[in-house]
């Protein structure tokens, strides 16, 4: 074939494959290793002044105050704050983690380094040396949407500066179902790889209830609803069920064999008819991807896009016994795209990437659906029974997905663990018995995206032998704000408010945490959906190109760096001042009791609660109701901290016990650690120390919650004072909770 990839490419971004409203849009995904780049504003290109004339950029921010709606805790002025010194001296080795330092490392930890003074500045490589080694800095994209407008794109953040893996984010045993890259094995180095956004594998943060940077900065992208395409000029022959099982087996065999076969297989005799004005030479490896495309954007096959639709099983699996083959479009749209799938890997790479990134977005998640069935299915042995149509379906990967299951049950403590341990060690089951969830679970055909975590709790419910569970049945990934109650504890998703809040007193695994505390107002084994409002977001796409400029450890760039622009910012470790009288009261849930709410609920949804925590405080109690679904971002790790802090990140830091007497802080006049220099104290971050016990930092993310603001969680044990609030000033958040996950008792990674 002469030019394969200029005909093919051509044919994939004609008109027919374009919305209405415009030319399709080429875009080639980025790689940070090459020189091709989003290009990012350098502060070097922009500034020319003198450093002390031009004024450090901030983020945009926007008032809060059409969510002050009902304040739950009683307002006081808030308490003089502890001063610290501008210039403190190095803490001991004990307090920070960290490997072993270069001599320039070491004495960044003294400010002013050794033999210098305040008075002294420093030259652009000794001033990165001293400063800007082994700190954090972000860089931030705006990629636009194949077939969308200018208006609509995803956002993505990275890392930059340093090599640690997974250096804000962990990567549990089930995210690589959750997660699935078109182009190439394993798992995405990087999150705009991966057909699912945001992207799965770079969602949850190394600290349960936490997500990674990326995440936040997804969330803010502008994503298009792709319409529908309708050319239907390729037609589909007829074809029976007891055919398209015939095929998909021997399909699958020349598969599992790798034989060559299947590159001649004649499409164009079974499933489409070829055009009319075609010669058959002309039904070449590119045109029949093209057919194959155009036959996949038919209006009738199932969009597995569609959340509603990622519950694969329930395609493929009649439990009403209806004599309406609900299985056969399924099973002939699978056909289709695993012929799509093989002939788009007889290309090169580069070729692949083109032929992706301008396919329809429906068609990317029918190769996500035969990428997954080619490698965990097998199907044969066609039947008729009278009305019904039998078959054979291999559950390749049944028996270490009944593994996970149990380690995934044993890690949240699961109450009745010794009947799916005899489960897994007896785990013959045939495929007519298992619900629709447990199907798609133990068959491994998960798409990629939230669906996982409900596949995973229903699996572990319906072999709960124990449990008759007809309120349970109501938990679905379409409502992911939700979590139930069992033998005294309660389970709740990732994405629940009092999942995230909880957090630090449980464990995260495959999406859930728990077990948490029980919950008043549940009864002893229900489903509960949380109401929560959306927090406002106030991340756009300038900001996000622009973070890198707010995340530069130097500031802004400069012919010289006084040492009097920057000192060394620390927590108070010592455990002695730790606030240890805070305690977790009760949680308490209040079901929707207004008439539209009751008028507007369904069977197939749990009920709707108000969520509150009741903390004990010095011995007083303290509602705070969990009104707003604020995220909490994974401060990303640094090393040879701490580092010294430009003087124009401006901060405020209060113990844990001070929270509740800050009510509106960001409308108060209050008083900042270190003056601003550059006029105003309106953008600055506040700092919650929350040591000591796991109670002081479910109050600081309840206090959050409650007021709608999301926050950084920095572990000081990874992450110096200095780099966390850098980072909260880049990703435009108000709030920044220390914690210490090296002095915790508790088992939770």
């Amino acid at each position: 074939m002469s030019d394969p990839r200029g005909k093919l490419c051509g044919l994939l971004r004609s008109k027919s494959f374009t919305d209405k409203r415009q030319d399709s849009t080429y875009v080639r995904v980025p790689n940070p290793k090459s020189k091709c780049l989003p290009q990012k504003l350098s502060l070097t290109n922009l500034i020319s002044q003198e450093r002390k004339k031009v004024k450090f950029r901030k983020p945009r921010r926007d008032s809060f105050d059409d969510i002050y709606n009902d304040i739950y805790i009683p307002y006081t002025n808030p308490t003089p704050l502890r001063r610290r010194n501008q210039v403190q001296s190095v803490q001991s080795a004990s307090t920070h983690r960290r490997a072993k330092h270069s001599i320039e490392e070491v004495s960044a930890k003294v400010w002013p380094p050794l033999g210098s003074n305040d008075s002294d500045s420093l030259p652009p490589p000794k001033a990165k040396a001293l400063i800007a080694t082994g700190a954090v800095t972000f860089d931030g994209y705006k990629l636009p949407i194949t077939h969308a407008g200018k208006n609509f794109y995803h956002l993505f953040a990275t890392h930059s500066g340093q090599t640690i893996d997974e250096n804000d984010g962990r990567t549990d045993m089930f995210v690589h179902s959750a997660s699935l890259r078109l182009l190439g094995l394993g798992m995405p180095e990087y999150p705009w790889e991966t057909l699912e956004q945001p992207s799965m594998a770079f969602c949850y943060g190394s600290m349960p209830g936490t997500v990674r940077l990326n995440h936040w900065i997804n969330l803010s992208s502008q994503v298009y609803q792709e319409e529908k395409l309708s050319d239907t000029s390729v037609k589909l022959r007829e074809i029976t069920l007891d055919t398209i099982i015939d095929q998909l087996s021997h399909l699958e065999s020349e598969l599992a064999g790798n034989t060559q076969s299947h590159k001649t297989r004649n499409i164009y005799k079974i499933l489409l008819q070829p055009p009319s004005k075609r010669q058959g030479s002309q039904n070449t490896t590119g045109m029949q991807i093209y057919d194959l495309v155009r036959a996949l954007s038919r209006h009738e096959w199932i969009d597995f896009s569609q959340s509603e639709n990622q519950v694969v099983a329930q395609f493929f699996i009649d439990k009403t016994h209806s004599e309406k083959q609900i299985s056969k479009p399924f099973f002939h749209q699978l056909l289709i795209a695993l012929e799509l799938e093989i002939r788009i890997q007889r290309f090169g790479e580069e070729v692949k990437l083109e032929i992706l990134r301008n396919l329809p977005e429906k068609v990317k998640w029918d190769l996500a659906l035969a990428k997954r069935w080619q490698n965990n299915v097998r199907i044969d042995n066609f039947k008729k029974s009278g009305k019904f149509d039998l078959f054979n379906i291999h559950l390749l990967q049944k028996k270490q997905q009944f593994h996970d299951l149990y380690i995934f049950a044993e890690a949240l403590k699961w109450p009745n663990l010794s009947s799916i341990e005899l489960l897994t060690a007896d785990w013959f089951l045939e495929v007519s018995d298992l619900s629709e969830h447990a199907l798609s679970y133990l068959s491994s055909v998960i798409l990629p995206g939230p669906t996982l975590p409900f596949l995973l709790m229903k699996s572990l419910l319906s072999f709960d032998n124990s449990l008759a569970y007809p309120t349970l049945d109501l938990l679905t990934h379409m409502s992911p704000n939700s979590g139930f109650q069992y033998k005294g504890t309660t389970y709740w998703t990732s994405n629940c408010i009092l999942g995230k809040v909880l957090a630090p007193t449980c464990k995260e695994i495959g999406g859930w945490i728990g077990p948490a505390c029980s919950a008043e107002g549940l009864d002893p084994t229900q489903a509960a959906q949380i109401f929560q409002q959306e927090a406002k977001r106030r991340l756009k796409a300038v900001d996000v190109e622009t973070i890198n400029e707010r995340s530069l450890p130097l500031g802004p760039a400069a012919k010289t760096y006084p040492i009097s622009d920057y000192m060394i910012v620390e927590p108070n470790l010592d455990q002695d001042s730790f606030v240890d009288n805070i305690r977790i009261e009760k949680l308490k849930l209040r079901p929707m009791s207004s008439p539209k709410a009751k008028l507007e609920s369904h069977k197939s949804v749990p009920d709707s609660f108000d969520a509150c925590i009741q903390f004990a405080v010095d011995g007083t109690s303290w509602p705070l109701r969990l009104r707003f679904n604020v995220m909490f971002i994974n401060a990303a790790s640094c090393k040879g901290g701490p580092h010294p802090l430009f003087i124009d990140y401006e901060y405020k830091i209060i113990p844990i016990d001070e929270i509740l007497c800050m009510g509106d802080w960001k409308n108060q006049d209050h008083e900042l650690e270190y003056p601003a220099r550059l006029g105003g104290n309106d953008e600055n971050v506040l700092v919650i120390e929350s040591f000591g016990i796991a109670d002081n930092e479910v109050l600081a993310r309840a206090w959050c919650a409650h007021e709608g603001i999301s926050a950084l969680v920095a572990d000081i044990s990874k992450t110096c004072m200095s780099c966390a609030i850098r980072e909260a000033f880049a990703a435009c958040l108000d709030v920044l909770i220390l914690v210490d996950r090296s002095s915790s008792n508790q088992d939770n990674e």
